[in-house]
């Protein structure tokens, strides 16, 4: 897993955990939840400093995290958990959590990551959804 932020050549992936899609399930309404999919869908432009200059994302260790608040969320402050795996052209929306306290990720969370992805990589996770560019025409399923 490359954990630097050059997506390289061709088209990206996005892959969205089961955990990860019922994790927003359960913090936001129906309106904020699809107010937030189209910021997550959008990371299939990673890399592309250009297209993604309004997204908030940090790294967060060996992760990243896509940041939002505001908006149709009011004052849920959002953190969407990813990993960018290179190799693969994959990012993996790995968790999504309500962040409530100004401070650093908890070491439980971190540990969430790190097995959530290493579920994903041995094909033991379950996938929500796959967004692509190419197949956003085609009626690509909702995450």
């Amino acid at each position: 897993m490359a954990d630097d932020d050059d997506p390289g050549e061709g088209p990206l992936i996005v892959v969205v955990l089961d955990w990860a899609k019922h994790e927003a399930l359960k913090i936001l309404s129906s309106r904020q939840y699809w107010y937030v999919v189209p910021f997550v869908r959008r990371l299939v432009e990673w890399g592309d400093r250009k297209a993604t200059s309004d997204l908030d994302v940090k790294q967060c260790g060996d992760f990243w995290e896509l940041r939002l608040k505001g908006g149709f969320l009011g004052k849920i402050n959002l953190r969407i958990y990813f990993a960018f795996i290179s190799e693969r052209r994959e990012i993996v929306v790995l968790m999504t959590y309500k962040k409530e306290e100004d401070r650093r990720v908890s070491p439980s969370v971190s540990i969430t990551l790190e097995d959530r992805l290493e579920d994903y990589l041995a094909g033991r996770a379950r996938v929500a959804a796959r967004h692509r560019e190419a197949v956003e025409k085609e009626g690509q399923e909702d995450l």
